[in-house]
């Protein structure tokens, strides 16, 4: 598969199978193509050229109504967490609800809201607004909307980012525990090497447009590639440098 803008070509040969209830990371240089594969694999932008297949079934042969139902299965958590400031917590969790259900009742609404954002541990901010919550508290209210309609896949574009490190820790702990409880498939796109070694299960590396790793994270202490080791190095790297200034 061919991904980009247009006929503009942002990665191609892009040929990989998400595994059920896993943790997949994707990863690499910025403007490699991460953010790209995400769009694509949401429905944002469809690829140049290939075929995006969920269970099994290419995508681009659907209806609008199975659009619809499929994608009411796939959960999204952004960079930023695009929560909106004009509404409170309750209303934003609730949104794919009353967007893929306007019938529903408002008992049951609830219930789904508290129940996620109890799992997320923000419960007790319901009626807050995003300017009232911290960055990490924002990433996991965003979660917590991903997760309201109970998806089979989360995609996560860059959840770590402009979070500190204990923070950052709490998010990639409660993922694992929500893949380990619930059985919740996750793509995750990031560069923090500290998150990846936390909680990936399986790898993908993106380098010059092409796939350049793509295997269980384990395997990364055996590859060959250069760029690969050499990226994974980088953390190593740093950490000596600051121990000699």
């Amino acid at each position: 598969m061919a991904i980009g803008y247009d006929e503009n070509i942002v990665a191609s040969g892009i040929n990989l199978r998400v595994t059920r209830g896993r943790i997949t990371v994707v990863l690499g240089q910025s403007g490699c193509g991460k953010s790209t594969l995400l769009k694509t694999l949401i429905g944002l932008i469809p690829p140049i050229h290939g075929q995006l297949d969920f269970d099994d079934r290419p995508v681009d042969f659907l209806s609008e109504d199975s659009l619809r139902r499929l994608y009411s299965r796939i959960g999204v958590l952004y960079q930023n967490g695009a929560l909106l400031n004009s509404l409170n917590l309750f209303e934003n969790v609730a949104l794919p609800i009353t967007m893929h259900y306007p019938g529903i009742s408002r008992e049951i609404v609830l219930e789904m809201v508290v129940n996620r954002l109890r799992q997320v541990g923000l419960s007790e901010d319901v009626e807050r607004y995003p300017s009232e919550l911290s960055g990490g508290m924002r990433k996991r209210a965003a979660l917590a909307r991903a997760m309201i309609l109970d998806p089979e896949v989360i995609l996560c574009d860059e959840p770590s980012a402009g979070l500190d490190p204990i923070t950052a820790t709490g998010l990639d702990e409660l993922m694992i525990d929500l893949k380990e409880l619930l059985g919740v498939t996750f793509v995750v796109v990031t560069h923090e090497l500290r998150s990846i070694k936390r909680i990936a299960d399986d790898v993908v590396v993106i380098h010059d447009g092409k796939i350049r790793f793509n295997g269980p994270y384990h395997q990364l202490e055996i590859t060959t590639d250069s760029f690969v080791k050499a990226f994974f190095l980088r953390d190593e790297a740093k950490k000596r440098e600051e121990n000699l200034s």
